[in-house]
């Protein structure tokens, strides 16, 4: 598999280790690759955090999900489901 080289120089800093297993899992490579992911995603991230909350406050005023309009038909059509297995 090509993996594209990643520069992971990032000045990160661990605020609390209690012990020596953590110490194993949180190596200086694994911190750097946890920062890399956080500076390439957090305006995502953070962006889509926002949206949830809009998204909620729409719900709580009363505007609920629907189904699509062009999935009509398919709803209104006769279907059956599989039997349910034994």
């Amino acid at each position: 598999m090509d993996c594209p080289e990643m520069d992971l120089e990032i000045n990160s800093k661990v605020l609390c280790v209690t012990n020596d297993e953590q110490e194993t899992i949180l190596t200086p490579e694994a911190i750097k690759f946890a920062s890399f992911l956080h500076n390439k995603f957090n305006n995502t991230r953070l962006e889509l955090l926002e949206n949830r909350i809009v998204r909620q406050d729409e719900i709580d005023a009363g505007l609920m999900p629907d189904f699509l309009p062009e999935t009509e038909s398919m709803r209104q059509d006769d279907w059956e489901t599989a039997p349910i297995p034994r």
